[in-house]
Order: C-alpha cells, then sequence, then structure tokens
C-alpha cells in the first residue's frame, strides 16, 4: 500500500525530485527511480550509466564518446538500470 502512495506521489515530481527522493532509503529509491525511467527522453541518458565519468563531449561533431574502455561493473550498472525503462 505504501509503495503505491509513493508511485502516485513520484507521478507528480519533477526530476531533480525523484533524484533526491531516491537518496532518502533504498525502499524510496526504487520506487523514485522507476518513476524517473518512466520518461527517459533520450537512451543516451541511460548509456551515460554506464560510466557516468568515462563521455567525453566533442563539441564540433556534436556527439560524445567515450574516453576509456567499460569495466565488467560498468555493465553491471547498466543491466540493474536498464531493467527500469
Amino acid at each position: 500500500m505504501l509503495a503505491e502512495i509513493l508511485q502516485l506521489i513520484f507521478q507528480f515530481a519533477d526530476q531533480a525530485s525523484l533524484i533526491a527522493a531516491a537518496g532518502v532509503c533504498q525502499f524510496w529509491s526504487c520506487i523514485a527511480l522507476d518513476e524517473r525511467r518512466k520518461s527517459l527522453p533520450s537512451i543516451f541518458l541511460l548509456l551515460e550509466l554506464v560510466a557516468p565519468r568515462k563521455w567525453v563531449l566533442d563539441p564540433k561533431e556534436h556527439h560524445k564518446s567515450l574516453m576509456s574502455s567499460l569495466a565488467k561493473a560498468d555493465w553491471s550498472r547498466f543491466r540493474k538500470y536498464s531493467l527500469r525503462v
């Protein structure tokens, strides 16, 4: 019942509020992250979760590239979050 109430509340929250809610506790985190991923505007946001600090923006070409190879832990993180989309 509590999960359903949180889902209803989080449906009206903006992205920043959902991120803040995800940091409250593990129970809230699951619900807030599920809601946040429902409105994913770009697949790239999900890909950035694979390795948040390994991307570099090329302003001339208007794209991002990986700076280094991905570790097994990076892919585990991707799998965890991709299930929420």
